[in-house]
């Protein structure tokens, strides 16, 4: 896991974009597995929101079948 600037917050999951794992953060222990199971980690990937810049591109994203079943989207209001 790479840091860049302050250090992560303890209250927090991350996700390796790489692997799809999930780790936490402690200053004194550094980064550990979240220790979700495989099931849990999917799930809650599926849980967070992804934004999407229009209607039109999700249209797009829906027609070319780049959406994934259950995955929450959102498009931000102006």
């Amino acid at each position: 896991m790479k840091k860049s600037g302050s250090v992560p917050l303890e209250t927090c999951l991350f996700v390796d974009s790489t692997s799809g794992l999930l780790y936490r953060y402690d200053a004194e222990s550094g980064w550990s597995a979240a220790g979700l199971t495989a099931a849990q980690a999917e799930q809650l990937k599926l849980n967070t929101p992804h934004k999407v810049a229009s209607e039109e591109e999700m249209e797009q994203m829906i027609a070319s079948g780049q959406c994934i079943d259950g995955q929450l989207y959102y498009i931000a209001e102006e």
